[in-house]
């Protein structure tokens, strides 16, 4: 009997060990980002500005309220926002789990799902400003920079888009489409300045963001 009950107490305690490592497991790769999506970029247009300035660039960040695309399957998430207004930058990273490719290849019809690999979206920045009386001006940005990586089960995106006009935006939005497809995947409001009625949104400020010296122009 001893023996029993010392082998049920061995059994329990890795079973607990099992739960709370898979837990554990769970917890870091919901955190995990490969290090190049999560550094700020430096393009082109950047890196003019940053050096027309002497290195004296302001950076802000924002948290993102709704961070998914859907709110029902959550296929992709979006974090890590960069935004250096004066130099019209945004910089966002985007995140899915292989597991969205099924969904994809329902929602456009196609023969087969896709294969896990780069290259599989293409992502553009709309924005929207209220700036006439007949309702909201839309104007589309294309990504300058776009890095992909993978981790587990899931596929990141780095996205950086150059010429931006933040001044009178309300909103920006990422436009997700899967290959040349004209319909977008999905969407997700990366940005947030003003409500469609033109009212401040006090509740998500932006705050300073601290550019890290490795990310810096060498």
């Amino acid at each position: 009997m001893k023996m029993f009950r010392k082998a049920m107490a061995i059994c329990l305690a890795l079973c607990l060990c099992l739960v709370f490592g898979g837990i554990l497991f769970r917890i870091h790769i919901a955190e995990h980002y490969p290090g190049d999506t999560v550094r700020m970029v430096f393009t082109a247009p950047l890196t003019e500005y940053y050096n027309s300035k002497n290195g004296e660039i302001t950076a802000e960040t924002q948290n993102i309220r709704f961070p998914y695309d859907s709110a029902e399957d959550g296929n992709f998430f979006a974090s890590g926002l960069i935004v250096v207004r004066d130099a019209g930058n945004l910089q966002v990273t985007v995140r899915y789990n292989e597991s969205t490719l099924p969904r994809v290849a329902a929602f456009y019809g196609l023969s087969e799902t896709p294969a896990p690999g780069e290259g599989l979206f293409r992502y553009t920045l709309t924005a929207s400003y209220n700036t006439t009386e007949e309702g909201d001006d839309y104007r589309t940005y294309d990504a300058a920079y776009l890095s992909e990586d993978s981790a587990y089960m899931y596929r990141y995106g780095k996205l950086v888009f150059d010429g931006v006009d933040f001044e009178g935006a309300a909103w920006m939005r990422v436009d997700i489409y899967y290959g040349e497809e004209t319909t977008p995947f999905g969407h997700i409001c990366v940005y947030e300045s003003r409500t469609s009625d033109g009212e401040s949104i006090i509740d998500v400020p932006f705050s300073p963001y601290k550019i890290d010296k490795e990310d810096l122009p060498k």
